[in-house]
């Protein structure tokens, strides 16, 4: 058979940009020439999209995105330099990486599990490729149309995981909230119908507080005011700062938060969540310490082991012990099977990504969490002070951050993938339009212009003998 790629160029002033346009498989003796074809273009952007929020590994962390990824390696590696950040967060996983593994090689005492170093690498590897990926698909894809192929690859995901262990006791919170939030607020976003977008994120405020998802709830009634809030008359003359905005959103984030508590202790998301809230309040005199004691745990690891323990390291008797301190000053009994076996079992799982990050790539890795929490607040804070920002991307922003302090790395993957691949912005590109609508959100559009212009095919070709 013969594999080829079709590559159109397009000008734009002076330099010459270089894109795939797509893959096709030849029977052998085919003439290897032939005419880019820009939609199957588009369904390869979406099905790598949708394979990105699949997690089920056939290896060491090995899922079908991270294939995806490796397969269309040659494509979306040039969107890195295209999007503001992308090169420099690409790097700063890179680096994370090899620091993970100095650290390993260069701290002694305690055990190293090849297995959890493959993890961790797989891991890194995916959100390189990941965000690439979804880089490159904005070029034939809407910012709606990726959402609504990632939802259904999270749905996809949900299907084939389940509802197992602490899932099982409430499935529509730990399995279905998220792939159900993403895909409505996508559909939403596709039909760019700002009403629409109010009204489903109210619904979706108002069924989460039935399925007892706090965290979920908080976000979207922020996403929701913030849509809102960007509907108000323009009365103001001088230039729109970000900077304002993120000193705004930050204060409504505390009054939200205050609001949120005053209502699930009142009993607004259950009886359940209110019980469980009222405890954890009393335990630590706060619900997000109460409610991440892990927070504990990580403060204490981090005066101890100031930088970090490395990839595939697994904490001893001296960490762990540490660690349950920290826990226990929050109030939180640490002696059970929770902290020894998840947290400290075959590797330092904090709870966090950054914490995460940290335990296994050491200081670089803390860097790398705060290099994605600034890009996702700059981001965000531009596109909302152009009044460009959606449900969607101001719900996966929001959630991103919280991810960042209260959420494992290895759950957080997708929706980290996803933020940041729609929310970094082409340098001289308006923020709104680069992130709402995507540097060519028509993307056929894009491609059929390179057709009709046919300035230029180069095919590559890759012969063998057919299996």
């Amino acid at each position: 058979m013969v594999v080829v790629v079709f590559v159109t160029q397009m000008r734009k002033g002076p330099s010459v940009l270089a894109k795939v346009v797509c893959l096709q498989v030849l029977p052998e003796g085919a003439p290897s020439v032939g005419v880019a074809s820009p939609g199957l273009a588009r369904l390869i952007a979406a099905v790598a999209v949708a394979a990105l929020a699949v997690r089920n590994s056939v290896g060491p962390d090995v899922t079908p995105g991270l294939i995806v990824a490796i397969l269309l390696s040659p494509v979306w590696l040039p969107s890195l330099s295209r999007f503001r950040g992308g090169r420099l967060l690409a790097g700063g996983l890179v680096a994370a990486l090899v620091s993970g593994y100095l650290l390993a090689i260069l701290g002694t005492g305690h055990q190293i599990l090849t297995q959890a170093q493959l993890y961790s690498t797989g891991l890194i590897l995916t959100l390189i490729g990941g965000i690439g990926v979804v880089l490159w698909s904005r070029t034939y894809l809407s910012v709606g149309a990726i959402g609504v192929c990632f939802g259904v690859g999270l749905v996809v995901n949900a299907v084939l995981g389940g509802a197992t262990g602490l899932a099982a006791g409430n499935p529509l919170k730990f399995t279905w909230s998220i792939p159900v939030t993403v895909l409505i607020l996508s559909l939403a976003a596709l039909s760019r119908n700002k009403l629409l977008d109010l009204v489903l994120l109210a619904v979706l405020c108002a069924a989460l507080t039935v399925v007892d998802a706090r965290a979920l709830f908080g976000v979207c009634f922020l996403a929701l005011t913030l849509v809102i809030w960007q509907l108000r008359p323009v009365i103001a003359t001088r230039a729109r700062s970000w900077l304002r905005t993120v000193t705004f959103v930050g204060a409504l984030v505390v009054v939200i938060y205050q609001l949120s508590t005053a209502l699930v202790l009142d009993g607004a998301l259950g009886t359940d969540a209110q019980v469980r809230s009222e405890a954890q309040i009393q335990a630590s005199g706060s619900l997000l310490l109460g409610g991440r004691p892990e927070l504990g745990a990580t403060t204490s690891l981090m005066a101890h082991r100031p930088m970090g323990f490395g990839s595939g390291v697994v904490a001893d008797a001296e960490d762990i012990a540490v660690a349950k301190r920290g826990m226990a000053s929050l109030g939180y009994d640490p002696d059970n099977g929770y902290v020894d076996n998840f947290m400290f079992g075959d590797e330092v799982e904090l709870h966090s990504v950054f914490g995460d990050l940290w335990a296994r790539f050491g200081i670089v890795g803390l860097a790398v969490a705060a290099l994605i929490a600034a890009q996702v607040v700059r981001c965000i804070a531009v596109q909302i002070s152009q009044r460009a920002a959606g449900g969607l991307v101001v719900v996966l922003g929001c959630y991103t951050l919280w991810n960042v302090l209260f959420s494992p790395i290895r759950a957080s993957v997708p929706l980290l993938i996803i933020t940041i691949g729609l929310l970094l912005t082409v340098p001289g590109v308006a923020g709104g339009q680069g992130a709402a609508r995507g540097t060519a959100a028509d993307a056929g559009g894009t491609a059929r212009a390179s057709s009709r212009n046919n300035r230029g095919t180069a095919v590559a070709a890759i012969s063998g003998p057919t299996p």
